[in-house]
């Protein structure tokens, strides 16, 4: 999400900082004098500028809005087409087509970015385990010889873990922080033991799937992401939906 993000902000400031200048150059493009056609002149500008605006839009969020990023390619794609021509018929100079090269590596990044913002559910992520006792079951978990990774509080969730990585995904021991944490009344509810709380799924574009989820009847705990560990957007949907099974979206920074 943070590449598509920088890639049309970025698109977005070069933009703005190449096209307001046209306003105030008219006479120097045209040698001294003013365009023949200052309608197609002013009108170009005007268009070329509210798509810089566009691309702005794009990146505050790049699922929700990502359709919009195929007619930005588009966008790119004939405007550097229409150059090429040009300066094939000897109609533009090699500078101009040298200038248009900066439009086609980002019509290629704009390509990049819609390949990767494609919502999917990536992988299971970690398996959530709630304990009673964080240090000593960080303890037994090495005993059997998985990788620690480190612990982390997260004061939103009211706990603090520990990772183990197991292949491309992790086990998360979770221990409450405070007596009214889920995680607290987990280990209460199962008699002061612990076990699997949740089962974490990798998702991108979070929020586009909750939204989703909820539009197909699903009961969601979190409607918006709530912030987890290592700065995961995280949102749980109640078991009641998933027989039984509390599962969580994560989607990773």
């Amino acid at each position: 999400m943070k590449f598509s993000q920088y890639v049309f902000r970025i698109a977005g400031i070069y933009g703005l900082i190449v096209i307001l200048p046209i306003y105030f150059i008219e006479s120097d493009l045209f040698h001294g004098t003013l365009s023949p056609r200052a309608d197609f002149y002013y009108g170009f500008a005007g268009v070329a500028l509210a798509w810089q605006f566009a691309f702005f839009i794009i990146a505050s969020d790049v699922v929700k809005y990502r359709l919009l990023m195929i007619p930005s390619v588009m966008e790119k794609v004939f405007y550097t087409s229409a150059v090429v021509v040009l300066f094939i018929n000897n109609r533009l100079s090699t500078e101009i087509l040298i200038f248009a090269g900066m439009d086609i590596i980002f019509s290629a990044l704009f390509v990049m970015a819609f390949i990767k913002t494609k919502q999917n559910l990536t992988k299971i992520d970690h398996l959530g385990i709630a304990v009673p006792e964080l240090e000593k079951f960080i303890e037994l978990y090495k005993t059997m010889g998985f990788t620690y990774e480190g612990r982390e509080k997260v004061d939103e969730q009211k706990v603090e873990t520990a990772f183990f990585k197991v292949g491309e995904s992790h086990l998360e021991l979770l221990a409450a922080t405070h007596p009214d944490s889920a995680i607290a009344k987990f280990i209460k509810k199962n008699n002061g033991k612990g076990g699997i709380a949740h089962v974490a799924i990798g998702v991108t574009g979070i929020q586009a799937r909750l939204d989703e989820l909820k539009a197909k009847g699903f009961q969601l705990i979190d409607e918006k992401p709530q912030l987890g560990a290592h700065g995961s957007k995280i949102a749980f949907i109640h078991p009641k939906s998933t027989g039984g099974v509390l599962l969580e979206l994560c989607e990773k920074p």
